[in-house]
C-alpha cells in the first residue's frame, strides 16, 4: 500500500510538474508572441522613420532645386529656411545665412516685410513687383504669412526676374510720350526713338 502511495506520489508530482511546463511553455509563448508583437511595431515605426525621412530628403531637393528664389524668415526677420537659387544670388551657401537677419543679406527684401506686417496678425499674402537696388532687378513676388499656434513665418517667394519687361514697358511709355509730343520736330522723334531703342 505505502508502495501505492509512492507511485501515485510521483505520478503526481510528475503530472504538477508537466502542468508548471505546460503553463510555463504557454507563458514563454505569450512572451514570445508580445516580443514578436514589440518587434514587428519596431519594425513599423523604423520604416516609418525612413519613410519620413526619404520624405525630407525630397522635399529638401524639391525646395532647393526649383529655379524660384525662396526664403523664409520668423516674426523677428531671421532667416529659418533659404533655398540654393536665393544664397546664390549673394554668392552664399543656404547654411552660411541661416539664422542671420535677413537685411544682412537681402536687404530691399527685407522692406518688402513691412507690408506683411501691416495686414496685422493674420495669415495674410501680398503680391507685387519691386525693383531691387541691391540686384538692380525687377522682380515678381509673392509674400505670404502663415500664423499657427506652432509658428509665425513668413514665406517670400520672388518667381520671376522681370527686369526686361520693365525696361520694355518703359521704353514703350518713352516712344508714345515722344510720338505725342509737340516740341520734337519728326527727325527728333525718330532719332530719341531710335536712342531709346539702342539704349534698351
Amino acid at each position: 500500500m505505502f508502495k501505492f502511495f509512492d507511485v501515485f506520489k510521483n505520478f503526481r508530482s510528475k503530472w504538477q510538474m508537466k502542468r508548471d511546463l505546460d503553463n510555463k511553455e504557454k507563458e514563454f509563448k505569450k512572451l514570445e508572441s508580445s516580443v514578436n508583437d514589440l518587434y514587428k511595431m519596431i519594425e513599423s515605426v523604423t520604416e516609418r522613420d525612413k519613410i519620413v525621412t526619404m520624405a525630407k530628403n525630397e522635399l529638401e531637393t524639391i525646395f532647393d532645386s526649383i529655379n524660384e528664389y525662396v526664403i523664409v524668415v520668423d516674426c523677428n526677420d531671421i532667416i529659418q529656411r533659404v533655398n540654393k537659387p536665393a544664397a546664390s544670388l549673394i554668392n552664399k551657401n543656404p547654411s552660411e545665412i541661416l539664422q542671420t537677419h535677413i537685411s544682412e543679406h537681402f536687404n530691399d527684401f527685407a522692406n518688402l516685410l513691412g507690408e506683411i506686417y501691416e495686414c496685422g496678425n493674420t495669415n495674410s499674402e501680398v503680391k507685387k513687383t519691386f525693383y531691387s537696388k541691391q540686384f538692380e532687378k525687377y522682380f515678381d513676388c509673392n509674400i505670404r504669412r502663415i500664423i499657427n499656434s506652432e509658428k509665425d513665418l513668413i514665406c517670400i517667394n520672388i518667381y520671376q526676374d522681370v527686369t526686361n519687361q520693365k525696361i520694355t514697358e518703359e521704353i514703350f511709355n518713352k516712344i508714345k510720350e515722344t510720338l505725342s509730343s509737340e516740341k520734337f520736330s519728326d527727325k527728333e522723334k525718330i532719332q530719341e526713338i531710335d536712342r531709346l531703342i539702342k539704349y534698351k
